[in-house]
């Protein structure tokens, strides 16, 4: 099927292959060879490897958006790609789990001058000069830094403080678990449309209530499992904000969740 690509789609731009399981890096010649591709989805092709994605990263012009989110990249892996593509590249969703992508990776990633969308699942290895990097990303709209357990409060407020986000409309620290009120209170002046905390239980959510009058585009908020905040905070926030949708854990879903481990 993929040496069909080259024959008859000269003219391919998108391509997306997410979860096709038995891509290897031997299939990424065919794509070398649409030489217009710059959108690509390899979202847990579990076989691509460093080695692969420098190659399609060699062989393509121009890639703006790539989704290599559930694959085994290293920091080698990152370099490659920003090495060709710094210039061009907008999207990017990257896997950090088994501490594979280090604070190097995000060095890199930091000459992207055009990045607006960064997502990064499982950021256990990267520390808080990651967050000194990011800051040099100013057309960030889209952040997502989960189980960023490595960084620290003082590292996170100092990032919202100095940052230039005033294009960021998404942020996602789930499970980042040293963000507290003040860390929320600092990333107040970003004025986001979507804002997911969930699963950080040291939130006590009084910061929140500054909510309605400073983040006054913000439309969804995820708090699930996020424990210690009252639902009568809750409820004064959506009283006061009419248009903010707020996901939490029921009482009956924290006792599935607490049954089940």
């Amino acid at each position: 099927m993929l040496q069909c690509l080259p024959k008859n789609c000269q003219d391919l731009r998108k391509i997306n292959l997410e979860g096709c399981h038995k891509l290897e890096n031997r299939s990424l010649k065919y794509f070398v060879k649409c030489k217009k591709l710059s959108h690509l989805n390899f979202s847990h092709c579990y076989y691509f490897q460093d080695c692969g994605i420098i190659f399609l990263a060699d062989g393509l012009p121009e890639i703006k958006s790539i989704n290599l989110d559930g694959i085994s990249l290293t920091d080698r892996g990152v370099k490659g790609l920003v090495d060709s593509h710094y210039l061009f590249l907008e999207e990017v969703e990257l896997d950090g789990g088994e501490k594979e992508i280090s604070d190097v990776g995000l060095e890199q990633l930091s000459r992207c001058k055009q990045l607006k969308h960064l997502g990064i699942s499982f950021c256990e290895c990267l520390t808080d000069q990651s967050l000194e990097y990011l800051k040099e990303l100013k057309n960030l709209v889209y952040l997502r830094l989960s189980k960023g357990r490595d960084f620290s409060s003082d590292g996170l407020s100092s990032f919202f403080k100095e940052a230039s986000l005033s294009k960021l409309r998404v942020l996602n620290l789930s499970e980042c678990i040293e963000v507290n009120d003040q860390v929320v209170s600092d990333m107040l002046q970003a004025n986001m449309e979507n804002l997911d905390l969930s699963g950080i239980g040291s939130i006590y959510g009084e910061c929140l209530l500054r909510v309605p009058e400073e983040m006054t585009k913000l439309k969804f908020l995820d708090l699930r499992l996020c424990r210690q905040i009252l639902d009568n905070l809750i409820d004064d926030i959506v009283q006061r904000k009419k248009d903010l949708k707020i996901e939490q854990t029921c009482k009956n879903e924290y006792l599935f969740l607490m049954l089940c481990t």
